[in-house]
């Protein structure tokens, strides 16, 4: 009995550090292909700063990337896509009323922000023979439900470590079928979801970057960045000023890193999600005030949700 229990014991540890190096290789090939897309991506708006002026966007066709799985291949949505699904239900082949589904979504989540538990009635979106149907006829109504079956799967246990990861594969390859932009402006509460969630995963101090300087200290930004979730989130009319300030400040640490290719790449190494952040945070400037940068910061936060595991 104890050579079974030992053997079962390896086994899982094996199992464990097999599931471990596959998600370390995703994560090394996806950071070097985003590395690829930030040279691209961000080296003509330096260009610019340096000249004072405007530079023209690079040819992104000489590029060979290998791309991702994903619905729709490297085209994207086709144009005027329905990404909330609100015309589907008029089509009598519909798999299910989308719009029946989004009701109990904003029943249960909109006004209690603390019910993700996974729907049971509309498990049959998720498995086969109609889950494929159901992705093709509203994939974001089909990915907000499949980021509940994963967490489902994972807190109540019960899954080896493929299926899980099988799970978050399919998860990630929805993600990366759209703009990050059309995700969070859909009506489903996809990263609500996901950010509902997060403590589920325990927090990995190295990532903090405390006491990490270099081309920025970024224990500093890590503390800025706190402050500003909590300032976007709490939306205080008496804190626009500040949060105004606090913008601009971001904002500086972002072109000082921007200005040289080999400087956006030290930054990721010495502190690879402070860098994310300053992206993101400036995915959300842009949007409000200078829009003709969205397209180039969107391009890395899609690649970051999309290939980071």
């Amino acid at each position: 009995a104890s050579a079974a229990a030992s053997s079962a014991a390896a086994a899982g540890a094996a199992e464990a550090a097999a599931a471990q190096a596959v998600t370390a290789a995703a994560a090394m090939v996806a950071r070097a292909r985003l590395f690829g897309v930030l040279v691209v991506a961000f080296l003509p708006i330096a260009v610019a700063a340096d000249a004072g002026g405007e530079a023209t966007q690079q040819d992104e066709d000489d590029v060979d990337e290998p791309t991702p799985p994903s619905l729709f291949g490297s085209e994207g949505p086709p144009p005027f896509f329905d990404y909330d699904c609100d015309l589907v239900s008029t089509s009598r082949f519909a798999v299910a009323d989308w719009n029946e589904f989004y009701a109990y979504v904003e029943d249960t989540v909109r006004w209690n922000d603390t019910n993700f538990e996974f729907p049971e009635a509309y498990r049959h979106l998720v498995d086969e023979p109609l889950a494929q149907a159901a992705e093709a006829e509203c994939p974001l109504g089909a990915l907000y439900l499949r980021v509940l079956e994963f967490y489902d799967a994972l807190l109540k246990g019960g899954r080896d470590a493929s299926e899980l990861q099988a799970l978050a594969g399919h998860v990630q390859m929805l993600l990366r079928s759209f703009p990050s932009y059309a995700i969070a402006l859909s009506r489903w509460p996809i990263f609500y979801a996901l950010e509902h969630f997060a403590p589920s995963h325990p927090e990995q101090s190295r990532f903090y970057c405390n006491g990490q300087t270099g081309v920025l200290d970024w224990g500093m930004l890590r503390e800025k960045s706190r402050r500003w979730t909590d300032m976007k989130r709490n939306r205080s009319p008496e804190a626009a000023e500040d949060v105004d300030a606090l913008e601009r400040e971001i904002g500086d640490h972002f072109f000082t890193i921007l200005r040289r290719p080999a400087t956006q790449q030290q930054a990721q190494e010495e502190c690879e999600f402070g860098f994310y952040f300053l992206v993101a945070n400036q995915v959300v400037a842009a949007a409000g005030r200078e829009t003709h940068h969205m397209p180039p910061f969107s391009r890395i936060m899609d690649t970051v949700i999309g290939d980071i595991p």
